[in-house]
Protein backbone atom coordinates (compact mmCIF):
# COMPACT_ATOMS: atom_id res chain seq x y z
CA UNK A 1 0.00 0.00 0.00
CA UNK A 2 1.20 3.29 -0.88
CA UNK A 3 0.98 6.49 1.64
CA UNK A 4 2.23 10.19 0.86
CA UNK A 5 4.19 8.56 -2.21
CA UNK A 6 5.63 5.89 0.24
CA UNK A 7 5.82 2.12 0.28
CA UNK A 8 4.67 0.13 3.11
CA UNK A 9 8.21 -1.22 2.50
CA UNK A 10 9.68 2.15 2.93
CA UNK A 11 10.52 2.28 -0.86
CA UNK A 12 9.78 5.96 -2.13
CA UNK A 13 7.01 5.36 -5.04
CA UNK A 14 9.27 6.79 -8.28
CA UNK A 15 6.99 7.18 -11.46
CA UNK A 16 9.76 10.01 -12.60
CA UNK A 17 11.42 7.30 -14.74
CA UNK A 18 8.60 6.22 -16.03
CA UNK A 19 8.00 9.34 -17.82
CA UNK A 20 10.42 9.56 -19.89
CA UNK A 21 10.67 6.22 -21.03
CA UNK A 22 6.75 6.38 -22.02
CA UNK A 23 7.54 9.04 -23.86
CA UNK A 24 10.48 7.44 -25.27
CA UNK A 25 8.15 4.47 -26.31
CA UNK A 26 5.31 6.61 -27.99
CA UNK A 27 7.77 8.60 -30.29
CA UNK A 28 9.56 5.69 -31.08
CA UNK A 29 6.29 3.73 -32.01
CA UNK A 30 5.27 6.86 -33.93
CA UNK A 31 7.91 6.88 -36.03
CA UNK A 32 7.85 3.43 -37.30
CA UNK A 33 4.16 3.96 -38.05
CA UNK A 34 5.12 7.19 -40.47
CA UNK A 35 7.87 5.01 -41.93
CA UNK A 36 5.96 2.31 -42.77
CA UNK A 37 3.47 4.78 -43.72
CA UNK A 38 5.92 6.59 -46.02
CA UNK A 39 7.46 3.56 -47.47
CA UNK A 40 3.91 1.63 -48.75
CA UNK A 41 3.09 5.16 -49.90
CA UNK A 42 6.58 5.14 -52.14
CA UNK A 43 6.07 1.69 -53.00
CA UNK A 44 2.80 2.68 -54.65
CA UNK A 45 4.73 5.71 -56.35
CA UNK A 46 7.77 3.31 -57.71
CA UNK A 47 5.15 1.02 -59.07
CA UNK A 48 3.82 3.81 -61.08
CA UNK A 49 6.70 4.31 -62.83
CA UNK A 50 8.08 1.38 -63.58
CA UNK A 51 5.21 -0.35 -65.04
CA UNK A 52 6.06 -1.54 -68.68
CA UNK A 53 3.50 -1.39 -71.78
CA UNK A 54 2.62 -4.57 -73.87
CA UNK A 55 2.81 -4.39 -77.37
CA UNK A 56 0.57 -6.98 -79.05
CA UNK A 57 1.44 -7.25 -82.71
CA UNK A 58 -1.67 -8.57 -84.42
CA UNK A 59 -0.71 -8.86 -88.19
CA UNK A 60 2.48 -8.76 -89.79
CA UNK A 61 2.90 -8.06 -93.61
CA UNK A 62 6.23 -9.35 -95.00
CA UNK A 63 7.14 -7.22 -98.86
CA UNK A 64 9.97 -7.61 -100.74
Amino acid sequence: MIRNGVCIKGFRKSTYAMEPLMATIIIVAIVIAVSMAVAYWMGGIAGLYTRFEELDIMEAYVTK
